[in-house]
């Protein structure tokens, strides 16, 4: 390998100081299959492509019809052009064929060229394409203008003509340029995202690729100013050093520079020896090529090139459509989910594991090239039927309506932030992946006599009596807005955002039950809001818990059914009953009691430590407390003063080992909450051994066991809980198994207050993960004060681990991920929005795997890319600097200047050969 000079190094950073403007927008795909309406209009394309954009796309599309497509699955909705590229498969050792994964494209738009400053939109009807299908090695002959001899112009720009041994014109002396051509074949390269940064290549070298084989290629920038299309492709040409420089004589029109990246999922491939290849039998990728059919706005499209101060091609935004206001009018994120793809038009396999490549592609190695009859069916061949293209004949808008309108005695009140615990509204809910609306949302809610409804996730309808006062309005729900699964010209909410609605005609109670003492339900009237474990349990005697249906009428029936008269709701979800009020009882101002009940948002259950408490005058007081495993905090208080003259109850000796579990002893609860509150549950089956199998398989280092009936996990005992307490003597509600490393030992869980407290010695601390693939720690961090820390993407499921958050951040090209309260995972391009670095707060594991962090309450555990943000495309060294240094200039690249020089690896970015 040849060494770099120091003139080389000086001319490269030079070119690192230069702008270099874009914008970056991301597609989905929308159909598969063989469609090419721009080389094969109204038949079958010979091979079969990967397609993005308007979701009508047939054989014979063009620009006024995809204008008409009903949505686009790339980001931006005033884009409605096609995208395509051929589909990649690896011919296993058996002769199958599996569709290797793909999940869309990212498209750039680079401001490139001297004369990028008068860069012209695409118009109506133009299309084009670049590579060559049936390539099967490097062609270094063929080159972009300028060749290897150069051409020199005055000023830098084609339009002062070629100097012919002067450089003074009118009086005035003209600096010199001097423009080398390139190889055209330079326009397709590859990217193996391995574990180290790897040089890119220009065909398929290395499948090994951990975060997938990235394939790019670059499109023509120079237009002849008439042909919108011509066979041949003479309708356009590429600059002279690609993607850059200056365009050839005759084609007088400069575009925007296109360049696509396509990432397959090579390493999710169990491959056995066999080979990848596309579509057309390609197994080398020097065939590798795209198409173009544009679809854009006019307007839009000109105002972000030639807008003034909304140049976005020549502003360096850092690739951010956010940061270009004719664009971020019609950004969105959920384009995938909005605009998913197609039913196939052609009926034959494209998915999944085929027993030969869609058409009659004979698989042709080279190195010469494949000819037209290797890569298509001869006329007499059966070809598969086709389905009608789906033509729109209405153009469908999603809307958000307008804050304040009313439609159907509806009034919209805006976007609304789910809360953190997902129970905004908690009044009636339901969902339909199908026929969700927000008419049919307020349909339902109304039936259920709430006067707000909301919908959220396209499919999801929500009703309340009022908003939690921890949420806001006026969130921007048009970004990440998702259609309604049942009108797609309608918005319903998005990840964690709510459209909200309120009713016109709504005429019941506007205050949460119950708001004053002596209020009566049913046969029971309130007595009010008391203050809980002070310091025994006010309601002792039986109890149970609800996570997604508690009411105060559910409560009521409960205790009424067990026999006794008073019952309290607490923590939104916790119902206890007892026959009277233990002497310690504290009764507090009712609004402290200000938790809506889980099972309906129009009632109030309590708050933490907090029962709303209800006398039901129909029940006649249990006279003393039945020899059942719920005794009565009397009862429990007089045995703890060893006062009781019941029979002892076996007590379970401090230290004691059972299979991987200590037993630590008799613990209080906290001073405010639970003693252990990370998770638990309430059945009427607990045991120790039931406890511990649960919070073993949740991670958690301590479980306990209380009142009989309830479990509870966690790390570490919350503030004011005390060990070597007495009162841990209440049986539990379950039987152990006699098979049970814990049948024989005292069978006691914990009692009012008091919890039996275990080690669980196989627990695992949650670690931080220190790094996945080229993604580094940054720590803990405290959320944006007035938005996310992390804003440009991000998703929320029952699966997140650091990896898979850090591989959608990755695919999505940020180069920072954060992942928060154990199950949400963010992107974008740095901190913003005062997000800070913060001592403490990333306390939760993972969702996905329990031996991770995954951030906490507001709180982040964020990774940032080492290989620096890359900016497609941008980093070719200029063909004058190869002939300087005297290389070959069809071999002397920067490969991917951001991902390799900013490593800080010195000159392991620089390929000079």
């Amino acid at each position: 390998m040849s060494s770099i000079t120091l003139t080389f190094l000086v001319l490269i950073l030079t070119a690192l100081t230069e702008v270099r403007a874009f914008w970056r927008m991301e597609c989905g795909i929308i159909q598969t299959g063989r469609i090419d309406p721009i080389v094969s209009p109204g038949k079958l394309s010979g091979h079969a492509h990967k397609i993005a954009g308007a979701s009508n796309l047939g054989l014979n599309s063009t620009y006024n019809s995809i204008r008409e497509a009903s949505c686009t699955s790339c980001e931006l909705a005033a884009d409605k052009s096609n995208y395509w590229t051929p589909q990649l498969y690896y011919q296993h050792s058996n002769g199958s064929f599996e569709e290797v994964p793909n999940s869309g494209m990212v498209v750039y738009y680079l401001g490139r060229g001297d004369n990028r400053t008068n860069i012209q939109p695409f118009p109506p009807g133009f299309r084009m394409l670049s590579g060559a299908a049936g390539a099967r090695s490097y062609n270094n002959a063929s080159l972009t203008f300028g060749g290897t001899q150069g051409v020199t112009y005055v000023g830098g720009t084609i339009g002062n003509g070629t100097l012919n041994g002067g450089s003074w014109i009118n009086g005035t002396k003209y600096p010199l340029q001097t423009y080398y051509g390139r190889p055209i074949a330079d326009r397709v390269s590859f990217a193996c995202l391995a574990e180290k940064p790897e040089a890119e290549t220009s065909h398929i070298v290395n499948t090994d690729c951990a975060n997938g084989l990235r394939a790019q290629i670059h499109f023509q920038t120079c237009w002849d100013g008439i042909n919108l299309y011509k066979s041949d492709n003479s309708h356009v040409a590429y600059m002279s050093d690609m993607d850059d420089g200056v365009c050839p004589p005759g084609y007088p029109v400069q575009f925007v520079h296109l360049f696509f990246e396509v990432l397959y999922g090579v390493n999710q491939i169990n491959k056995d020896g066999g080979q990848f290849v596309f579509a057309q039998g390609d197994p080398t990728g020097y065939g590798f090529h795209g198409d173009f059919l544009n679809g854009w706005d006019v307007d839009t499209l000109a105002s972000a090139l030639t807008g003034g101060i909304e140049n976005c091609a020549n502003t360096d935004n850092a690739g951010q459509i956010s940061a270009c206001p004719a664009l971020l009018a019609v950004d969105g994120n959920e384009f995938s989910y909005n605009c998913p793809e197609q039913p196939a038009l052609v009926n034959e396999p494209v998915h999944g594991m085929l027993s030969k490549l869609p058409g009659c592609i004979t698989i042709t190695p080279g190195p010469g090239e494949a000819t037209s009859a290797q890569m298509s069916c001869p006329a007499n061949a059966t070809l598969p039927s086709i389905n009608v293209s789906p033509t729109s004949s209405k153009v469908y808008t999603s809307f958000l309506p307008t804050v304040g309108s009313v439609n159907n005695k509806w009034t919209y009140l805006g976007c609304a932030n789910e809360t953190a615990s997902g129970k905004n509204l908690a009044g009636a809910t339901y969902s339909s992946k199908t026929n969700m609306t927000n008419e049919a949302c307020q349909s339902f809610c109304a039936s259920h006599n709430f006067p707000i409804a909301a919908t959220e996730y396209g499919v999801e309808c929500y009703c309340g009596l009022r908003l939690d006062p921890t949420t806001s309005l006026g969130q921007n729900c048009k970004f990440s807005s998702m259609v309604c699964s049942g009108n797609s010209s309608e918005l319903c909410g998005g990840p964690n955002l709510l459209n909200v609605f309120n009713s016109t005609t709504y005429s019941g109670p506007l205050v949460s039950f119950p708001n004053v003492i002596g209020a009566p339900l049913g046969t029971s009237k309130y007595l009010g809001c008391f203050k809980d474990n002070n310091p025994w349990r006010q309601l002792a005697q039986a109890s149970f818990t609800s996570s997604t249906s508690m009411t105060l009428d559910s409560c009521m029936s409960f205790c009424a059914a067990k026999g006794y008269p008073l019952f309290g709701t607490e923590y939104t979800s916790e119902c206890y009953c007892g026959s009277t009020l233990s002497a310690t009882a504290n009764l507090t101002t009712s609004s402290s009691c200000n938790q809506f009940c889980n099972g309906n948002s129009t009632q109030l259950c309590g708050g933490p430590n907090l029962l709303t408490i209800f006398n039901n005058t129909a029940i006649k007081a249990i006279a003393s407390p039945s020899p059942s495993p719920v005794v009565s905090s009397t009862t429990l208080k007089t045995q703890a003063a060893s006062s009781s003259t019941a029979s002892p109850v076996p007590t379970i000796a401090v230290g004691t080992v059972v299979g991987t579990s200590v037993y630590l002893g008799c613990a209080s609860e906290a001073t405010s909450g639970r003693a252990l509150n990370a998770t638990g549950y309430t059945n009427s089956s607990v045991t120790n051994d039931q406890c511990a199998t649960f919070c073993a398989s949740q991670n958690y280092a301590l479980f306990g066991t209380e009142f009989s009936s309830e479990c509870f996990c966690g790390n570490a005992l919350a503030a004011g809980a005390k060990l070597s307490q007495t009162g841990c003597t209440v049986p539990c509600a379950g039987t152990h198994s006699p098979k049970s490393l814990f049948a024989s030992h005292p069978n006691v869980c914990g009692g009012a207050n008091r919890l039996s407290l275990w080690n669980n010695t196989a627990y695992k601390p949650v670690q931080t993960v220190a790094a996945v693939g080229s993604y580094v720690s940054q720590g803990c961090y405290a959320e944006g004060k007035s938005a996310r820390a992390l804003a440009s993407a991000g998703y929320s499921n029952s699966s997140v681990t650091v990896e898979s958050c850090v591989a959608f951040c990755q695919g999505k090209k940020y180069k920072w991920a954060g992942v928060e309260y154990a199950q949400e995972c963010y992107c974008g391009t740095g901190i913003s929005n005062g997000g800070a670095p913060a001592s403490g707060g990333c306390d939760m594991a993972c969702v996905g795997n329990r031996y991770e962090s995954c951030g906490g309450t507001g709180h982040l555990n964020v990774y940032k890319s080492s290989w620096g943000v890359r900016e497609g495309g941008c980093g070719r060294v200029r063909r004058a600097w190869g002939m300087m240094l005297g290389y070959d200039i069809g071999r002397v690249e920067i490969f991917s200047l951001w991902d390799y020089f900013l490593v800080g690896s010195g000159l392991s970015g620089f390929i000079v050969g």
